[in-house]
């Protein structure tokens, strides 16, 4: 079922589904000595490459031929601080530069297609990539993730006893928030949607672009705007246009059932598990990234990322869901997306990222390497969509058929030309996101288009819908890490995702590519959270902590490794998935401190670096942490339950007495899979109904041994 406008809006290249965080980002500070149409070419992504080579005839969202000389809108990224000069150079060969960023050394601008590898070819450049158009892609949660074993609710105060995310910040980027849904206030009727930002507005394209026509850069060429968005960007001002208080900024619909999820409150007894969300007194910052038909562009993402780390201290901005996501077929490492979000972790920030509805083709066949941008990045909590059946009961859950499945498939090329692709273990968890009730948007685009989503009104100020899809799981993780903050605020983003996927439940007959450690257990999240150490935060910041210390709080010890959950016994996973390919296990990984728990590490494959630089000599885990690399046998098709009964089993590595960074690193390297692909689009809406069943884009099909259908990294729309 598809409306005009939506086959309109699927025929762009990028699908936004979810998220974005900070880390190092693996540049160096100083220029870069590098001439030469040879590497000035390399600079460029793919699909520039092809303009630059004319191979790309027809016109989208960031090419244009309106003009007497074609442009294209790029992101460009460069090495140093200062990018005075470079953006004089880029209005002086006609172009226009609109905005540059925080988070990242990157601006954007419009550029003559001939003049590509001029501004390639400059040595501060070092990479330059289109700014895709980006969309969103798509309670019984209480009882079946285990937060009614952590609070109670008094329906006389109307107030919980227990972790409820009270104090917690949650950034949501996505389409806006109606904040005067009541299922936002607070137990006196307060709305605790504290900011509405809005960086969509300063957009000037989408319209053209859903229209298939180009906005007159005539009259903007040789101009530079970016000094004005920005100074915007990290203004306080409520006058401007980052700031608009609105009864409902969501004419989409798809923010208002995100931030319901995350943090929806029920108006009944408190016990209904339809509606009300994991976190129900977290407060809510809305940052609109997608405008009234849920469509954005990659710039518009990162200045939400920007503004959120700007503004974290003043709203306690603790949470980042990014319910949407790219279909970027570049690495980790130069991707735009994935390093602003890995700014927004190195800053402290948890962010969540929906893996994509991308599992399967039109056919029903499972495909593998489907994860999108930036879900793809090694620092975010990645997470796939798990089918409750509407059962209370955790033992019937399982995968859904549209969750996207690792491994990443962004690439880089080397230097005789060839892919090399991440191959990276992803989503690093599951959590249920099928026909999931939560807060709805009134008289919504979405609703308009499927006026079935809308099964329930309360009553006129609490607007209920349903959605399926990765967007509604990975708000539900959202709302679990709230939870844990509130226990613990001194947990880092990498201690968070740890502690999920070390007390993630195994999922039958599912591997790490489609479950990653497993399916979230937030009660034993909560209970592992609450017996680690309270100033792990700024140990690790002022650096008077190193591997190997202790990290239980004093009198702790490491709780019982298991739940009870609505009456059956949850055992936890026991291990985790860090940096992307390595698979760790033992109690000393939270008894005691590992370096990849400082937020500005980043630790995938043999390489470490902090604060994106090479890291120094030094140990990276503890005396007694299983490595699981071998156990794995290398290959994404091991059963998550088999890896849990073997580490139990002490059949992993020991590491006796911890890795050392010097020591190059790695155990493994990393999965071993074939190059292959078949490519799946789509946002799911709600089970079963599919906006859109994608376009199957190959160069070359390769099965592996097992079957299994691989991606090619690209996910384009019809």
């Amino acid at each position: 079922m598809k409306t005009p406008i939506l086959q309109k809006l699927l025929a762009v290249s990028t699908v936004f589904i979810f998220t974005f965080g900070m880390i190092p980002t693996g540049k160096s500070s100083a220029v870069r000595a590098e001439t030469g149409t040879s590497t000035a070419m390399k600079k460029l992504s793919i699909p520039l490459q092809k303009v630059v080579n004319g191979q790309t005839a027809a016109a989208n969202s960031w090419y244009t031929t309106n003009t007497t000389t074609p442009f294209v809108q790029v992101l460009v990224q460069h090495y140093t601080n200062d990018s005075t000069v470079l953006r004089a150079k880029v209005t002086e060969i006609g172009g226009t530069v609109w905005s540059r960023f925080y988070s990242i050394d990157a601006f954007v601008a419009w550029i003559p297609a001939s003049r590509l590898l001029e501004i390639a070819n400059r040595s501060e450049v070092e990479r330059i990539t289109p700014n895709y158009v980006a969309k969103q892609s798509n309670s019984l949660l209480e009882k079946t993730t285990g937060v009614l074993n952590t609070r109670s609710f008094s329906a006389a105060t109307n107030q919980y006893t227990g972790v409820d995310g009270t104090g917690i910040g949650i950034a949501i980027l996505d389409s806006g928030v109606m904040a005067a849904n009541n299922g936002f206030d607070d137990a006196a009727g307060n709305s605790r949607v504290k900011a509405q930002v809005d960086t969509i507005r300063q957009n000037t394209f989408l319209e053209a672009i859903k229209e298939s026509r180009f906005i007159d850069l005539v009259s903007s060429r040789n101009k530079d705007y970016s000094q004005i968005y920005y100074d915007s960007l990290s203004a306080a001002g409520v006058s401007l246009p980052f700031r608009n208080f609105l009864p409902n900024a969501d004419k989409f619909g798809h923010g208002t059932h995100v931030a319901g999820t995350v943090a929806g409150r029920g108006t009944g007894s408190g016990t209904s598990s339809d509606f009300t969300g994991i976190a129900p007194n977290a407060n809510i910052v809305s940052i609109k990234v997608l405008d009234n038909t849920g469509i954005g562009q990659v710039s518009d993402v990162i200045k939400g990322i920007d503004w959120a780390i700007l503004h974290k201290t003043e709203y306690n901005i603790r949470v980042m869901n990014l319910s949407l996501g790219g279909s970027s077929t570049e690495s980790y490492l130069d991707d735009p997306l994935c390093r602003s979000v890995r700014k927004a972790t190195a800053e402290g920030i948890v962010v969540v990222v929906a893996a994509g509805n991308h599992g399967k083709d039109s056919a029903g066949n499972e495909l593998y390497g489907t994860i999108a941008s930036p879900g793809n990045d090694p620092s975010v909590i990645t997470v796939g969509a798990a089918n409750t059946f509407q059962t209370e009961s955790r033992t019937d859950d399982r995968i859904t058929t549209y969750s996207s499945r690792g491994p990443t498939r962004g690439y880089s090329l080397n230097t005789a030309g060839a892919k090399v692709y991440d191959n990276l273990i992803k989503p690093d968890l599951v959590a249920p996101g099928n026909k999931i009730v939560s807060l709805e948007s009134s008289n919504s685009f979405l609703l308009a288009s499927n006026p079935l989503l809308n099964i329930l009104d309360l009553d006129a100020n609490t607007p209920v819908m349903q959605m399926s899809g990765t967007s509604v799981s990975a708000p539900v993780v959202s709302g679990a890490a709230a939870l844990m903050l509130q226990k613990n605020p001194s947990l880092t983003p990498a201690l968070v995702k740890s502690i999920l996927q070390y007390t993630a439940q195994q999922i039958p007959n599912a591997n790490p590519a489609q479950q990653g450690a497993g399916l979230l257990n937030v009660s034993g999240a909560i209970r592992l959270s609450e017996v680690i150490r309270s100033d792990v935060n700024t140990a690790v910041a002022n650096g008077t902590i190193k591997v190997g210390d202790k990290l239980l709080a004093a009198g702790k010890s490491m709780p019982v490794q298991s739940d009870v959950i609505n009456g059956v016994t949850v055992n936890w996973g026991k291990y985790i998935i860090a940096g992307g390919n390595h698979i760790l296990g033992g109690t000393p990984l939270f008894t005691k401190y590992q370096a990849f728990y400082n937020p500005k590490m980043l630790w995938v494959k043999r390489k470490v670096t902090l604060n994106g630089t090479p890291a120094p000599n030094s140990k990276l885990t503890s005396a007694g942490v299983i490595s699981g690399d071998f156990v794995a046998d290398r290959t994404i098709q091991t059963l998550g339950s088999n890896i849990q009964s073997r580490l139990s089993l002490g059949q992993g590595l020991m590491i006796s007495d911890g890795l050392m960074i010097s020591d190059g690193l790695m155990i493994s390297d990393g999965l071993m899979i074939s190059d292959g692909l078949m490519i799946s689009d789509g946002l799911m809406i709600s089970d079963g109904l599919m906006i859109s069943d994608g376009l199957m884009i190959s160069d070359g099909l390769m099965i592996s041994d097992g079957g299994l259908m691989i991606s090619d990294g690209v996910i384009n729309g019809e």
